[in-house]
């Protein structure tokens, strides 16, 4: 089933199976270049939707980033310096990991020096950064699992987030109103050390979401990503990209990136708090996975990084302004219509307002079309409520 890598190939993408991998494929299929993926997955399905992109050159699956780190030593001198892009906080952290490894062979984000990416994606170190870039965090403790929590001084309200994103997982991340919710929270944690940080009463947040060319030298935000509408523990809800108003702390993020000499695509996400002040919570040091409404609204960030990294004129490449659009993430909304959390009338305002789909795509719409899922989706918005109480009686 896998097809392996061809000579031609000079630009790998490295993720999990997500929209944030199929919005970076796309990205650079328009622009005329169809890359290799490279996909880990440790269930090692035969059928993944985002593989019958259009775009996809050819591509390796494999159980997990260190089996994709195998297949990158294996076949590194079968093209000259593939530009590497992940799409996943483990992708990003192991290709960090290698860099001495891989420096000489492509070209990959990073820090200047190995180690140090996965280093400060430890929000306690991220924070430090942050706040030497002149950067607003909230007040933030770590806790250690199975600690005595007493003993910390926890801001309540707090929302507890994994130390390392690429130790936890979303079930680590809650809102807690009191000291006996955050033992129970800590009781069940999937990692060992958590942030637990003060919650904000916010008015809306945003990412900033850009890419970063030799050592911060260059750093590109041509816009933010407003989010409307807010699932839990994650920030792909239907959002509106925009041109930036002068309130977002631009000038504080360049710096964040400079300090620290990163290479890449990246994001950093923040709460406007009710107060008018702009709150950091964290950097992404990958592709974002919203970042398809950056291409949507005209500078696509893909393949800038492509561009810069294979010698071409990026410059060219970013506009003054940025096509404002909403954006649907619909499986996400559609989720979030089946458990209750939006009526079915929010949703189907949603899907007249979007300008975009995280999913489907005009263009290429081979990943979501004949397949059930999408099928689903559709027909949940025609058969209303009758057929989502029948697919839960069916769920049973």
């Amino acid at each position: 089933y896998n097809r392996f890598m061809k000579k031609k190939d000079d630009v790998i993408v490295f993720g999990g199976e997500h929209h944030n991998l199929l919005g970076v494929v796309r990205s650079l299929g328009r622009k005329g270049i169809k890359p290799f993926v490279l996909l880990h997955d440790k269930s090692m399905r035969n059928e993944y939707k985002l593989l019958r992109s259009k775009y996809v050159a050819s591509y390796k699956i494999v159980p997990d980033c260190e089996a994709g780190m195998d297949f990158l030593r294996q076949n590194q001198n079968v093209s000259e310096k593939p530009v590497i892009i992940c799409t996943s906080d483990g992708a990003a952290s192991i290709v960090d990991l290698n860099y001495d490894t891989l420096n000489d062979y492509y070209s990959i984000p990073n820090c200047s020096k190995q180690g140090e990416i996965t280093r400060i994606m430890d929000k306690a170190i991220m924070g430090q950064e942050a706040v030497k870039a002149g950067l607003s965090i909230p007040k933030s403790v770590v806790i250690v699992k199975e600690s005595v929590l007493n003993q910390y001084d926890i801001p309540f309200p707090c929302i507890t987030k994994p130390l390392l994103s690429i130790g936890g997982t979303k079930e680590d991340i809650a809102i807690c109103r009191c000291l006996k919710d955050l033992e129970i929270k800590t009781s069940h944690l999937t990692c060992t050390k958590i942030q637990v940080q003060e919650y904000i009463d916010k008015d809306f947040e945003f990412q900033l979401i850009g890419c970063s060319l030799d050592g911060g030298e260059h750093v590109s935000i041509p816009g933010r990503s407003r989010i409307i509408t807010q699932p839990i523990c994650t920030n792909t809800g239907f959002l509106q990209y925009e041109n930036l108003d002068g309130t977002e702390p631009i000038h504080e993020c360049e710096s964040f990136i400079k300090n620290i000499h990163y290479s890449g695509l990246f994001s950093m996400e923040f709460l406007r708090g009710k107060d008018g002040k702009n709150y950091f919570m964290e950097t992404n040091f990958r592709n974002d996975g919203n970042s398809i409404c950056v291409t949507e609204a005209g500078v696509n960030l893909a393949y800038i990084w492509y561009a810069f990294n294979m010698g071409l004129d990026w410059k060219k490449e970013i506009p003054a302004f940025v096509k404002e659009l909403n954006v649907m993430p619909e499986y996400t909304e559609l989720g979030l219509w089946y458990t209750d959390v939006i009526p079915y009338s929010r949703l189907k305002q949603e899907m007249k307002d979007a300008d975009i789909f995280m999913e489907y795509a005009d263009d290429d719409p081979a990943p979501t079309n004949g397949h059930w899922d999408y099928r689903l989706l559709m027909a949940s918005l025609i058969l209303k409520k009758p057929f989502r109480k029948l697919l839960r009686h069916n769920s049973k």
